[in-house]
């Protein structure tokens, strides 16, 4: 009986062993063929029986994850090398602990070496870009947990600068890349838009991509213009070429700013809309889908805002930047005008000072507004005419003395009512005949204000209102007028008896 129970005992264990091993090249046979054709990659059935059954098995496990090293690594086949590591994330999502702490500790670092050779190869990159994805879902999906941290501390470590830290969920994959699609009828007509905004959305990464690099060359565009500003003088604002280069710079970032901006709301608000139907409790993940409000969920319990928000808010940092840049860009070049203008005020200063001041403001030659000297009205002036002072102004009365028989004194005594009616200064001539752009310049507008002149009857338009005293200053010019040099008194019938002629070659026998 004992040698029979021996026997059982013996042929039991054999037996036990004879399944494992089956089950073992099962688990290693199910791999091979998974990976081989991209058809069977597709076959969720088997995979996830395959999930289950290494949930339940160690051994399996261990087999499994064996041959999913050779596939990964000594395999020089590169859709091989991807179906691989597609199947070890599917499984990695869809088993137990037991075989993602074994994927941990046999397979990480095959998947880093690997990462390694092939961001240095570009024959590579399709295997770089699937090990990207992949771990990123990873990193996601097992943050929270202490003993699968190690694939989200070594995706931070490796994610592109563009990628949001800690992974992305699994809602963000391609359909059918790491989950079994949904062929539920009453969800088909939701995975068909959901499929068609995540193609939306995977259309718009390198347009993203490319917004926020022109982004932070605005921002450092800026951010140079303001610097070089700091360090620059008005004076050497126009002269300096890196300014003016960086300007312009900056003027083309800002126009492309302003079409990017909009595009960046869009794409924002369609975010927004797009993680509140996926959120949980939304209407996709009552059509049900697993998982599908993860992203906004975990952003909105973190405060953490979507990709394209965060587009939009370096956007318009950048535009902020480059208004700022362009408010000192304009200050300075406003204070560089002012310094031009005191200069050339200066120098125009220095030019008017060279004449006499005081005479210019007297005879009111000083315009207030532009400070140059200007000549007062009058009806006519010769080319070579100076400006000149009125004469009661720049000299003091002088009396000349005259004999009692000149006619000079008989008229002066006679036009003395009519000087006393009228005590304003200055001639008036009526003679259209003699009148010469001289005698405009020399019978000038009165000096002194005074009521209006009441004009004489028609007869009387050749009257002469002449100064009581006339100084020698106004004799000596009145010789120039040779013109005149016939005396009233020689001529009486061809000109007003009431008229009188100054030039001294007619006084010249009175005057002592």
């Amino acid at each position: 009986m004992e040698r029979i129970t021996e026997n059982k005992k013996i042929s039991f264990f054999f037996k036990r062993q004879t399944n494992t091993i089956a089950d073992n090249t099962q688990a290693q046979n199910n791999i091979q063929s998974i990976c081989q054709e991209e058809e069977q990659l597709n076959n969720w059935a088997l995979i996830l029986e395959l999930a289950d059954r290494l949930s339940r098995s160690e051994p399996e496990s261990r087999e499994a994850v064996k041959s999913l090293k050779k596939l990964i690594k000594l395999n020089n086949n590169q859709p091989i090398q991807i179906r691989a590591i597609r199947l070890t994330v599917i499984l990695l999502l869809n088993s137990s602990d037991r075989f993602r702490l074994l994927v941990l500790k046999k397979l990480l670092h095959v998947l880093q070496e690997l990462y390694n050779k092939s961001s240095k190869s570009a024959h590579k990159q399709p295997i770089q870009d699937i090990l990207t994805q992949s771990l990123a879902i990873l990193a996601y999906e097992f943050q929270d947990d202490q003993d699968l941290s190690a694939f989200t501390h070594y995706y931070n470590k490796i994610k592109p600068s563009y990628a949001p830290l800690n992974g992305t969920p699994l809602l963000e994959s391609d359909p059918g890349l790491f989950t079994p699609p949904v062929h539920s009828n009453s969800t088909t007509q939701q995975d068909q838009l959901y499929q068609h905004e995540q193609e939306g959305l995977r259309e718009t990464m390198p347009m993203m991509r490319d917004v926020k690099a022109e982004a932070e060359v605005a921002r450092s565009n800026a951010r140079l213009l303001i610097e070089a500003l700091a360090f620059t003088s008005p004076a050497e604002m126009e002269a300096n070429a890196i300014i003016q280069e960086f300007h312009s710079k900056c003027l083309q970032s800002q126009n492309q700013l302003m079409d990017d901006i909009p595009w960046a709301t869009e794409q924002a608000a369609r975010a927004r809309t797009y993680y509140a139907q996926h959120a949980p409790g939304g209407p996709t993940q009552q059509g049900g889908r697993n998982g599908g409000g993860q992203g906004e969920e975990h952003c909105e319990m973190n405060g953490m805002a979507s990709r394209e928000e965060q587009l939009l808010s370096l956007l318009l940092s950048a535009n902020s930047e480059l208004v700022d840049a362009f408010r000192q860009h304009d200050e300075l070049e406003r204070l560089a005008r002012n310094e031009r203008e005191v200069r050339l005020v200066e120098e125009r200063s220095r030019l008017e000072t060279r004449l006499d001041p005081r005479a210019a403001a007297a005879a009111g030659w000083l315009d207030p507004h532009d400070h140059y000297p200007h000549q007062p009205h009058a009806s006519g002036s010769s080319s070579n005419a100076s400006p000149r002072p009125s004469l009661d102004r720049d000299s003091p009365p002088i009396h000349p003395r005259h004999s009692d028989s000149s006619p000079l004194s008989s008229t002066s005594a006679a036009l003395q009512p009519q000087q006393q009616q009228h005590p304003q200064k200055g001639y008036t001539l009526g003679d259209d005949d003699h009148r010469s752009s001289t005698d405009s310049e020399f019978y000038a507008r009165p000096s002194s204000p005074g009521p209006p002149i009441s004009h004489l009857p028609e007869q009387d338009h050749m009257l002469v209102n002449p100064p009581s005293e006339p100084s020698e200053k106004a004799l000596g010019k009145m010789r120039r007028y040779s013109g005149r040099s016939s005396s009233f008194l020689a001529a009486p019938s061809t000109r007003d008896p009431l008229s009188i002629d100054y030039h001294p070659s007619s006084h010249s026998s009175h005057i002592p």
